[in-house]
């Protein structure tokens, strides 16, 4: 499985806000290991992040604040 896959379970599957249940926390601190385990760069995920968040139909505004989320809370490349 490649990093894109663990994307979504990092992201609430109803509001589809990046790691705040505390199980797409641990999720999403797998992601970030991961991503850093195969030397994938943040711009990488977070290009990654915002095809997920598009073809779930988000929003620009929420696509963006969670892009911020990503970065704000993940140490990658």
């Amino acid at each position: 499985m490649g990093f894109r896959d663990y994307i979504s379970g990092a992201f609430g599957e109803v509001d589809s806000k990046f790691s705040l249940h505390p199980l797409d926390r641990d999720r999403a601190i797998e992601l970030i290991k991961i991503c850093s385990q195969n030397n994938v760069s943040m711009n990488e995920l977070l290009v990654a992040v915002e095809d997920y968040l598009n073809k779930k139909s988000c929003g620009a505004h929420h696509i963006a604040e969670q892009l911020k989320e990503v970065e704000e809370n993940s140490k990658v490349g």
